[in-house]
């Protein structure tokens, strides 16, 4: 019957490897960023490192070659003639598009609400793409994220 028991290492490994599933899942939905997605691998590795087969240590490796393909949850671009910026604003159930004028008058808003659909975060996150890829095409330059700068936590905006 002792023999049924997992040893330390068997359990340890069943955990992390729960928690490496975690983190995969939390970027892939756009819950958390690439940035933090391997800082959250490097502490997994850190809590495992010679307490689990070497075997691990190319699970993580093999986790952080994930590109960063993200769309994000905030972008902006400026057209300059005539002067006009668009805010876009990405949650899992909408996404805002405002446009200001060079006075920062708001000329257009637009608000879709997704939570209605099925797959609501995806697509919000596709909305977002195909929209970033338009106003680009428009003769719009994307301006950086608020996120890039860090003047916001994209943890908090993510709701973990």
């Amino acid at each position: 019957m002792i023999e049924d028991l997992p040893t330390k290492e068997e359990e340890l490994e069943r955990k992390a490897m729960d928690e490496l599933s975690r983190i995969l899942n939390l970027y892939d939905i756009g819950r958390i960023t690439h940035r933090e997605m391997n800082l959250m691998l490097d502490t997994l590795w850190e809590c495992m490192a010679g307490l689990t087969s070497e075997e691990w240590r190319e699970f993580i490796q093999e986790a952080r070659r994930l590109e960063d393909d993200r769309v994000p949850f905030e972008y902006h671009a400026l057209r300059k003639h005539p002067y006009t910026l668009i805010s876009l604003h990405r949650s899992d159930e909408s996404l805002s598009v405002i446009m200001r004028t060079s006075t920062g008058d708001i000329k257009r808003v637009r608000r879709i609400d997704l939570s209605d659909k099925v797959l609501a975060a995806k697509l919000a996150r596709d909305r977002m793409k195909a929209t970033i890829k338009e106003i680009t095409n428009g003769g719009f330059k994307p301006l950086l994220s608020l996120y890039e700068t860090g003047a916001i936590d994209h943890a908090d905006s993510a709701r973990i």
